[in-house]
């Protein structure tokens, strides 16, 4: 699969690359809701779907954040949409958010997701490897 991009009625681009090892979709968008964010989340998992992989890397350049309540809900919605086995990796090089990416993960791997984030894709890469 050739790396491609969407455009949405929302307010938010996904552009998505089936890597090898890993599929990898880049999310920018403004500030972030509840609503679009799940909406985004469904598109990502249905790409992921078509593909072979159970790995998942989500680059974020996106806005303002959600707040935790709607971070937890946002990884119960993940939860919900994903297979045993999934993994993902989300890659935040904004420095500054990282209570609300510990929690998020936390959130996610409570709710049996493994889920971390990273400050970069190669550091995510390492992390999806196989051991």
């Amino acid at each position: 699969m050739a790396a491609r991009s969407t455009a949405t009625e929302d307010p938010y681009r996904l552009h998505f690359e089936n890597r090898p090892g890993y599929f990898f979709v880049r999310i920018v968008c403004g500030d972030l809701e509840l609503k679009t964010s799940k909406r985004a989340v469904l598109r990502v998992v249905e790409e992921l779907r078509k593909t072979s992989h159970n790995k998942l890397v989500v680059e974020l350049d996106v806005g303002e954040r959600l707040s935790l309540a709607d971070t937890f809900w946002l990884a119960f919605y993940y939860c919900n949409l994903l297979s045993e086995g999934d993994r993902i990796a989300v890659v935040d090089g904004i420095h500054g958010n990282e209570e609300l990416n510990h929690f998020a993960d936390a959130a996610a791997n409570n709710l049996d997701l493994t889920r971390q984030t990273f400050h970069s894709v190669e550091e995510a890469e390492q992390w999806l490897a196989p051991s």
